[in-house]
């Protein structure tokens, strides 16, 4: 199996900026329909992404909280490192032994998990569509803008004013 490669995508923003910068006024909304598909490609493609490492890492994530907050320890850690006297006098204590924290249960660990989904995808797809697009655009300008340069270089004798 052969994975793409970013040379496969600059290839497809090349034709896309092709078709954008060499588009007349009449097949300009054909031209911006593709670099609208290219950057909703792109956009699914990071959604897919994101979702697969939520997916894969948020257990991770929330065992690894628990662990470090002392979920299931005794007493939720109240009432350690200070004895209290009863005239109002405080002295430090001894620490107390390393909590032991009971396992968690596999709802636990996927507790909050559609939320985190729904932000992932919307954000991640936000960013991608919005970045892609904007890619997109700016190759179409900034190529648009060469060929002018050329063809005002070759109108004018090359530029050079050699004399």
């Amino acid at each position: 199996m052969m994975m793409r490669t970013n040379g496969n995508k600059r290839s497809r923003t090349r034709n896309v900026v092709g078709a954008l910068s060499s588009s007349s006024s009449s097949s300009s909304s054909s031209s911006s329909d593709a670099a609208r598909r290219l950057a909703f490609a792109d956009a699914l493609a990071g959604v897919i992404g994101s979702l697969a490492s939520v997916l894969a890492f948020y257990p991770v994530d929330v065992w690894k909280t628990s662990l470090m907050a002392g979920v299931g320890g005794r007493e939720n850690g109240r009432g350690h490192g200070r004895i209290q006297y009863e005239e109002g006098e405080e002295e430090d204590a001894v620490p107390p032994p390393p909590r032991q924290s009971s396992p968690i249960s596999i709802s636990e660990l996927f507790r909050g998990l559609p939320h985190k989904l729904a932000h992932a995808t919307v954000s991640s797809f936000t960013y991608f569509y919005v970045y892609s697009l904007l890619q997109t655009k700016y190759a179409a300008y900034s190529n648009a803008r060469r060929t002018r340069a050329m063809k005002y270089n070759n109108e004018t004798g090359g530029g050079g004013g050699g004399g």
